[in-house]
C-alpha cells in the first residue's frame, strides 16, 4: 500500500507517516520548506502545491496536512444576534 502525505513536514504529517511506516506502508511525503527526517524508507518530494503539479500518480491513500502559520485574515463574520424567535 502506498500513502502520499501532503505537508509531510507538519507535526501531524510526520506522526501519520511514522504510524503508517509501522504498518509497512510505502510512504511519499511532500515538503515545501525543510525536508522532514523520517528515515530512509520514506520517499521525499519537494512540492509547492501552488505550482499545480502533483508529484505521484499511483497511490492508495492521500492525506493532506498542508497549512500555514502566517495570518490569513478574518475567517468568518458572525452577525450579532437579533431578537430571539419564540414558539407559541
Amino acid at each position: 500500500m502506498h500513502a502520499i502525505i501532503l505537508g509531510g513536514n507538519s507535526d501531524i504529517g510526520k506522526e501519520l507517516a511514522k504510524r503508517l511506516l509501522r504498518d509497512e506502508w510505502q510512504i511519499t511525503v511532500t515538503h515545501r520548506d525543510d525536508k522532514p527526517d523520517l528515515g530512509d524508507k520514506v520517499n521525499y518530494v519537494y512540492s509547492d502545491l501552488t505550482i499545480g503539479r502533483f508529484p505521484v500518480k499511483d497511490f492508495d491513500l492521500l492525506i493532506c496536512c498542508v497549512g500555514t502559520l502566517e495570518p490569513i485574515g478574518e475567517l468568518i463574520r458572525i452577525p450579532p444576534y437579533g431578537p430571539r424567535a419564540t414558539m407559541s
